[in-house]
């Protein structure tokens, strides 16, 4: 699995990488070696709203994206524009859901509610 920003897109074949999880918005020719099939994009914007339960909702769909992938035996591509906040926070999640940690300390899961990894996403 590798995390990196828009740039190492352009890097997919010298790292081997056959999936990537976009986390911003991308150009037609910012992905090529890539076929859709292996491309999974989720939009998140960078806001808080404590109001709605949507970044946690996104950020679960993703790192269920590089579950299905990794689970494939494949090398992931996990980014954002510049791997600041999105892609550590997928990255995170992921590596929580998949040693069956809490993820509450990562912003995915309210106070007091005890987390539930067997869901696709933590209301």
């Amino acid at each position: 699995m590798w995390l990196g920003g828009v740039g190492a897109l352009r890097r997919t074949e010298v790292l081997g990488i056959d999936p990537v999880v976009s986390l911003c918005r991308l150009g037609t020719k910012d992905v090529t070696g890539i076929v859709p099939e292996n491309q999974a994009t989720f939009w998140l914007v960078d806001a808080a709203a404590p109001e709605s339960n949507a970044a946690a909702y996104v950020l679960n769909e993703a790192a269920a994206a590089v579950e299905l992938f990794r689970a494939e035996g494949r090398t992931v591509l996990i980014h954002c524009v510049r791997t600041e906040s999105r892609t550590p926070a997928v990255a995170a999640l992921y590596g929580a859901r998949g040693r069956r940690v809490g993820t509450g300390s990562l912003g995915a899961g309210s106070a007091g509610t005890p987390p539930r990894q067997s869901e696709p996403h933590v209301p």
